[in-house]
Order: structure tokens, then C-alpha cells, then sequence
């Protein structure tokens, strides 16, 4: 068109291009003018779009699927409506698949009541008591036990809050659990049976509190219990140990026609009960498990600890481990008088911080009392308050301080206490019947093994003579006779200074 010098080409070097027959491509079309037309650049056009490819356009162009779906269904289709000579062919293959298929939901079937058989078998050996009963905690994997558990739900933040609103929670919890724990061991029982069957979520917030403190004991006393009931459960009947004369631990746990009875009394949330279930059919136990309320009644019986539920001498150990709490508790030990059989034991476990001490004067305060620290400087005060808070919770056991402070625990008079209600150490020195190894706790096993002087379990007959011999008696000479002034009432009911033996424990004002 526009002619350039020097690069105009002259058309005669030009050849014709022809057909190629060899290779089969076509000539190019040439114009009217005799020159080769210009191929078209227009988009090459898909099929067109129709009813039965819709769905196959839409996968393969829309969602960018291969033809495997389209494949699939040319091979249904070609199954279904095959021809006559493939006909029986596709016939044998349907009745195949069918077969296979018959044969997954046969295996399916077998597997769904073989799990059906095990857990009816399970729900039998639990009711039973010879399974424990299924937790919430119970995974395919190793899981905590329940107090662990609980306390760590305890300790872990709510979602949403900062730091500082989890730690004033959790003083929150404590304060909470100590009011409550204060009203249970200033009260009578019926008064407590009273207020948490008013209102059941105390109970739940005690022992949540009460897990939580447990978890920073140096050691907890069921834990020990646990161990000797299966340590002496497993020992022959009949067999004495080397120490028979002091009732060491070694002896084989009091049967009854070949089954030993315990009732665990205040119980809490079964933790004995829980730990023993799977052994209790082979060391031939069975478990009785009491106290205020119950959250499952298979395990524990809601009831108050003066009134057990339990005919008279049907059982071989009861347990107070941490539960003679309320102003009425001689009335709990009169009635575990009544439910053991003679030269059955009594175990108990309780704070150092409840009983006395051997060089507290007369006039010392009670190391647990409200106000016997000295008033401080309230920047000091508020100071070591909040440096020693969980300190205290370690240290402490219902808001007592551990008596490994200087001095020893003075048990004489709770000894003589519970041997004026009917139980005796094993030997006469009292040796074998007392463990203050620990310094936090103090263990004691006693044998019902005399009859009460006072207490609710008083004999009739003693009660008369002990009234004939008063009548002819002066004050002073009754004065020097009664170790207990205020002890001696009708029907040789222990009361006063008696129960004063085991001081309730009152927490200090923060």
C-alpha cells in the first residue's frame, strides 16, 4: 500500500502454494482478486445447550468438573438399559452388588447388637454395684480422676474474663466454701438437712470449693483408706499379724459370713465408694455410702448422720473421714454404735487443728479462733493477704492452720470421750489405735468394744443404777466422780463440755 525504498519486493519471487496431498491439508481459499483470503479468528463455538446436557455443561464449564460424573452416568445408564446380549451380563453384576451390599448391612447388624449385648451387660453389673457407674469424664483416652477434674474446671477462667476477674473469682469460690463449711460445723445435722434440701446448689458449691482445696493437700485421707481397705481385704481370714496385740493395720479387714460391710459416713461425692467399686466383688465388700444430699442415688443415700438408715449391728467398718461436722456429732457416734457389730471398727480421720494441744495454757486462745492474731498494719495486712491466699488453701484444712507448728495434738480427751460411747483403742495403752504421722490429719481406729456410760445407746439397766447410786450422793461427791459436769443427763445422754472436746472450726474475718 505504501511504498517504502528500499523495501519494496517484486511479486514475481512469489510462489503459488498448492495442496499438499501427502499431508492431507486443505489450499487456502483464495479471494475474487486471486489473493489468499485471511483465516478467521472467530471463538470456536461449544454444542449447543439443550435439556438432557444442561446438568453437564453446568459441571464441566460453571464448576470446572471433569467427565467423571458424565462417565458415571453413560455407565448406569448403559447397566440399566443395556442391550439383550449385555443384558444378563448386567443382570449378574446388579445381583452381585446386591449380595455385597446385603452383606455390609449383615456385618453392620452383627456389630450393633454386639454392642447392644455389652451394654445391657454393663447397665446389669452396675446396678448391681459391681461396675462403676459411666461419668461424663470417661473418654477413650486416660482421663482424670473426678476430683482432679473438677478442680481444674474449678481453677480455669470463664471465657470472656481478664486475669484479674478470674483470680477475684476464684477468692469468690474460697469465701463461698468457707461460710458454708463455718454453718455446717455450728449447726445441728437436721438443720443442715433442712438448708441444703432448700437449696441443693449449696451443696454442689461446697464440694466444688472442697475439691478444690483438697488438690493442694500434701495428701488426702480417703486416698490412705482406699489403700488399706485393699491392702487388709486381700489378706485370708483368720490370719494375724506379727503386732496382734496392738491391732496393727496389718490385720485382715472384721467379716461377716465372708463379706465385709462399710459405711461411709459423709461420704461427699462417693469418692471411697468409686475407687473400690471395681475391686468390691473380688475382696467381697459392700459399700454403704450416707450423706446430707445425694446427686446420684445409686451410689449415695441423702440422709442425716443421727438417723442412718441401716438396721442395728449390720455393719464391720463405719468411716468418718472429715464428717463428724455439726454441733450433734456424739449423736453421729452413738449411731454408729448402734449400725456396727460388736468388735466392729470405727475409723476416723480429722484436723490437728480441732483438737488441743499439750503446752497450750489455760488461758490461750484457740489457735483457730476469730481474732486471735494481733492487729497488724492494714498496708502489711492487705500485703500478706494477698501474697499468702493460696498458701493458706495449702496449708490450711477447713480454715484451720496445720498443727506442725510446734507441740503435738492432745487426744486424750477425745479418746476418753469415745470411750465412755462404747469404743476402744486395740490395746489398753491405746497404742495401734492413733496415726499423727501426717501433719495435717490425725487417723484413729477404735473397736466397739464396751458398753456406753453415756450417749444415746446407754443400756436401760445402767441408766437405773447409775440414778440409785445418785440419789444418795452429795454435789461434791458427784463433783469428783464426773469427769464431765454438764455431761450426765437423762438417759445418760453425753452433752456440754463432752462435745466441746472437738472444737468446730470458725474462720477468721477478710
Amino acid at each position: 500500500m505504501f511504498a517504502v525504498p528500499g523495501w519494496s519486493v517484486s511479486s514475481a519471487a512469489l510462489a503459488r502454494q498448492v495442496e499438499d496431498r501427502a499431508s492431507g491439508k486443505p489450499e487456502p481459499a483464495k479471494a475474487a482478486d486471486g489473493k489468499v483470503a485471511r483465516s478467521a479468528k472467530k471463538r470456536k463455538r461449544g454444542p449447543a445447550v439443550t435439556g438432557e446436557n444442561l446438568a453437564e455443561l453446568w459441571e464441566k464449564v460453571i464448576e470446572g468438573k471433569d467427565g467423571k460424573a458424565k462417565r458415571e452416568r453413560k455407565r448406569r445408564k448403559k447397566d440399566q438399559d443395556g442391550d439383550d446380549a449385555g443384558g444378563d451380563a448386567a443382570e449378574s453384576g446388579e445381583e452381585t452388588r446386591n449380595g455385597v451390599t446385603q452383606s455390609i448391612k449383615e456385618r453392620f447388624e452383627k456389630r450393633r447388637e454386639s454392642k447392644e449385648r455389652k451394654r445391657e451387660k454393663k447397665r446389669q453389673l452396675q446396678a448391681s454395684g459391681e461396675a462403676p457407674p459411666d461419668r461424663p469424664q470417661y473418654r477413650a483416652t486416660k482421663a482424670p480422676s473426678p476430683s482432679k477434674a473438677a478442680a481444674e474446671a474449678t481453677r480455669r477462667p470463664a471465657s470472656g474474663l481478664t486475669p484479674l476477674q478470674a483470680s477475684m473469682r476464684q477468692k469468690l469460690t474460697a469465701a463461698r466454701f468457707r461460710h458454708i463449711n463455718q454453718t455446717l460445723y455450728t449447726t445441728p445435722s437436721a438443720e443442715s438437712v433442712e438448708l441444703f434440701q432448700q437449696n441443693p446448689e449449696m451443696f454442689d458449691e461446697y464440694h466444688e470449693g472442697f475439691r478444690r482445696q483438697v488438690e493442694l493437700w500434701p495428701e488426702n485421707p480417703v486416698a490412705g483408706y482406699v489403700e488399706e481397705v485393699k491392702r487388709r481385704g486381700q489378706m485370708r481370714a483368720g490370719k494375724k499379724s506379727g503386732r496382734s496385740d496392738e491391732g496393727g493395720d496389718d490385720d485382715p479387714l472384721p467379716r461377716t459370713d465372708s463379706t465385709c460391710t462399710i459405711a461411709d459416713l459423709g461420704c461427699g461425692d462417693a469418692s471411697l465408694a468409686r475407687s473400690l467399686g471395681p475391686v468390691k466383688k473380688k475382696l467381697g465388700l459392700k459399700m454403704h455410702s450416707f450423706d446430707l444430699q445425694s446427686r446420684d442415688d445409686r451410689l449415695v443415700t441423702a440422709t442425716d448422720m443421727a438417723k442412718l438408715p441401716l438396721p442395728s449391728a449390720s455393719v464391720d467398718v463405719a468411716i468418718f473421714c472429715l464428717a463428724l461436722m455439726g454441733t450433734n456429732w456424739l449423736d453421729f457416734v452413738d449411731e454408729a454404735f448402734r449400725v456396727l457389730r460388736w468388735k466392729g471398727e470405727l475409723w476416723i480421720a480429722e484436723i490437728k487443728s480441732r483438737f488441743g494441744r499439750v503446752e497450750r495454757t489455760k488461758k490461750a486462745a484457740v489457735e483457730h479462733s476469730v481474732g486471735k492474731k494481733k492487729k497488724q498494719d492494714k498496708k502489711a495486712a492487705k500485703g500478706a493477704d494477698e501474697e499468702d491466699d493460696e498458701l493458706a488453701l495449702a496449708t490450711e484444712v477447713d480454715g484451720a492452720p496445720s498443727s506442725s507448728a510446734g507441740g503435738s495434738t492432745e487426744l486424750g480427751p477425745f479418746l476418753a470421750v469415745l470411750a465412755a460411747h462404747g469404743f476402744l483403742p486395740p490395746s489398753s495403752s491405746g497404742a495401734g489405735a492413733t496415726d499423727t504421722s501426717n501433719k495435717m490429719f490425725v487417723k484413729l481406729r477404735l473397736y466397739k468394744a464396751s458398753t456406753p456410760t453415756r450417749g444415746k445407746q446407754v443400756p436401760a439397766s445402767s441408766v437405773a443404777e447409775r440414778q440409785e447410786r445418785a440419789e444418795g450422793e452429795t454435789w461434791a461427791t458427784r463433783r469428783k466422780r464426773l469427769k464431765f459436769v454438764d455431761g450426765e443427763g437423762e438417759g445418760g445422754e453425753g452433752g456440754g463440755d463432752e462435745g466441746a472436746v472437738l472444737k468446730p472450726c470458725v474462720y477468721k474475718v477478710r
